[in-house]
């Protein structure tokens, strides 16, 4: 098992995002409510960019493995890593088909046993929770894990969404490019996704469903309309989020 001391990761304790894990809360969601569909539409393209199913993905920041549980679902042979003891043992819990392991993801490249092993990595909306000081050490470690031309996809959120107090950093879509190419990486493909659009608002959302009433049949409606239509932004520049295959080289 990989079990690291992850206790000094932070520089910014409020940012740790081991403090939202007290519940499976990806099991829990509304699927019909905003936070589950821009996730579900995320998802959807990162897991599209992967291998054909068979494949070995190392699922880097798995949280509670709901992603892995997609892929295993899928027929991939899955390994989840996670700093968050709560979340690794739901993620064990709802997913016991795959394997989990506790670990400071800073240190991918010293696990020998996954050296060159994975035909594939996912890294989806982690790198933003981790002081931008580790990114390229991060992004170098995933790529000593992969087997050669092994395929990562990566997944972060744009400029053109407010920071989130969780959060670090927000990327230009050139940043992320510019961060796997110094890692050891080629950019095969860039998704500009989850297109800003008056639809998506919170005040939209919070007429739909409130403490008082559930408009619940234009929810499924507007989730539908969001990832038929709005799932893909027309420019990076209406893009709240850039998708990256890359290859390692």
């Amino acid at each position: 098992m990989v079990e690291n001391k992850t206790e000094t990761y932070w520089d910014d304790p409020s940012r740790d995002f081991r403090q939202r894990y007290q519940l499976p809360e990806h099991y829990l969601w509304d699927p019909y409510a905003l936070p589950a569909i821009n996730y579900e539409g995320y998802i959807r393209i990162a897991l599209s960019l992967l291998p054909s199913p068979q494949a070995s993905v190392l699922d880097v920041g798995c949280g509670d493995g709901w992603v892995t549980n997609r892929m295993i679902k899928r027929g991939y042979q899955t390994v989840g890593i996670d700093y968050s003891d709560r979340a690794i043992s739901f993620a064990r819990l709802m997913v016991p088909e795959a394997e989990f392991h506790t670990g400071d993801i800073r240190d991918l490249d010293m696990q020998q046993k996954w050296l060159e092993k994975f035909d594939a990595a996912l890294f989806v909306e982690v790198l933003e929770h981790i002081p931008p000081q580790y990114h390229l050490q991060l992004v170098s470690g995933i790529n000593k894990c992969l087997k050669r031309n092994g395929t990562l996809v990566l997944t972060v959120p744009s400029v053109n969404r407010a920071l989130n107090p969780w959060h670090y950093k927000h990327f230009t879509q050139q940043e992320g490019v510019d961060l796997l190419e110094t890692t050891g990486f080629k950019v095969v493909n860039i998704v500009n996704q989850q297109e800003s659009t008056f639809w998506r608002s919170k005040q939209l959302w919070r007429f739909l469903k409130n403490p008082i009433y559930d408009i619940r049949l234009t929810r499924i409606f507007m989730s539908r309309l969001l990832l038929r239509k709005y799932n893909i932004a027309k420019s990076p520049n209406k893009a709240e989020r850039f998708i990256y295959q890359a290859e390692k080289i």
